[in-house]
């Protein structure tokens, strides 16, 4: 996984940044974030109510580190429907499809392509 940090908004107040800072710095956050992303591929759709309550951390603690799984490209964001935990709209999570390997260009290997230019 890409190195993320937790994050807060600019308009948060200093107690929020230094409430990021801490859950960075004493791992709290990287642990969230390795537990709900084994919990999305163990149960792919899930909201994060749900998650928060399969992998024993707070809601709200879910809500926090889902997005920087998503800017990393980890999970992606579904549609929403109602939470089995909470009973509201939540959205769903879902692991993020790899990217394809690259074709083996097999021409590549014996012979250079020729330019045009010549």
């Amino acid at each position: 996984m890409a190195h993320l940090t937790a994050t807060c908004r600019t308009t948060d107040p200093a107690t929020s940044r230094q409430a990021a800072t801490l859950a960075e710095s004493t791992g709290k956050a990287a642990s969230h974030r390795n537990m709900l992303l084994n919990a999305i591929l163990a149960t792919p759709g899930a909201t994060s109510g749900e998650l928060a309550s399969q992998v024993g951390i707070l809601p709200h603690e879910a809500q926090k580190r889902l997005p920087e799984l998503c800017k990393a490209c980890s999970i992606t964001r579904g549609l929403p429907r109602k939470c089995s935990v909470c009973g509201t709209q939540q959205a769903t999570y879902w692991p993020a499809k790899p990217k394809p390997a690259p074709k083996w260009d097999a021409e590549w290997t014996t012979k250079p392509k020729q330019s045009s230019l010549f």
